[in-house]
């Protein structure tokens, strides 16, 4: 009797010029992270060795006119803004190709972010402002009258565009070294706070609906190219 043995399956094969593992085969880092399968010295080297792969394609962040900045929202309405899609799958520890779907719709993330382009203005409404930005603009007036920054019954005893001139010089002195109030964060994102709080509070005053101007505002800038 003759002993006759199936012939053996290759691993991979060719399609449309790049190999694709055949049916019952996969690649042992399926599901692992570079630093699961690799270990941490080697998955830096592999991530820098595709980094410069990657310098010169068209969607390559490093100051590329295509490069297309990103939103990550967490289910708690935390988001975190990216200058691209490269920098958001390197600061998260993702795949690019991965971030692209998600943000396409066409894989949902198991850990329930919601991926937006930034020019898509759908994400707004999916962030927690803190309770809406009337609400932080009422906590700011609040305290704003409270330090006698506003007098809310006589406004000859307010000058309320003065103050925000004053806060935006207090920017432009600023070096770009650590708050000496607020250790975590540096001068100028002190002093920026203090413009939007000085904003807030002057919109406030004036009975603005802040979150309904914001989102006019923004629908008008959309359609402009000045």
């Amino acid at each position: 009797m003759e002993l006759r043995l199936d012939p053996e399956i290759p691993v991979t094969r060719v399609v449309n010029g790049h190999n694709v593992f055949n049916k019952g085969y996969h690649h042992g880092l399926r599901g692992k992270t570079y630093e699961e399968y690799y270990g941490k010295e080697r998955a830096v080297e592999i991530r820098k060795r595709h980094s410069e792969a990657l310098k010169g394609h068209r969607y390559w962040s490093n100051g590329n006119a295509h490069a297309f900045a990103c939103i990550a929202i967490t289910p708690e309405g935390k988001w975190y803004r990216f200058d691209s899609i490269t920098q958001a799958a390197q600061k998260l520890n993702l795949n690019y190709a991965t971030v692209r779907r998600y943000i396409k719709r066409k894989i949902k993330p198991q850990n329930g972010w919601q991926w937006f382009l930034e020019k898509d203005n759908n994400w707004i409404k999916h962030i927690d402002n803190g309770g809406k930005l009337n609400e932080i603009a009422q906590k700011a007036y609040e305290c704003a009258v409270r330090r006698g920054k506003i007098d809310p019954d006589n406004d000859s005893n307010n000058n309320l565009h003065r103050d925000l001139l004053e806060e935006v010089a207090e920017v432009f002195e600023c070096t770009g070294e650590k708050s000496p109030h607020i250790k975590e964060y540096l001068d100028v994102e002190e002093e920026l706070a203090d413009v939007i709080i000085v904003a807030l509070s002057t919109l406030h005053h004036f009975k603005c609906d802040i979150d309904s101007l914001i989102e006019a505002k923004m629908n008008y800038n959309k359609n402009r190219m000045d």
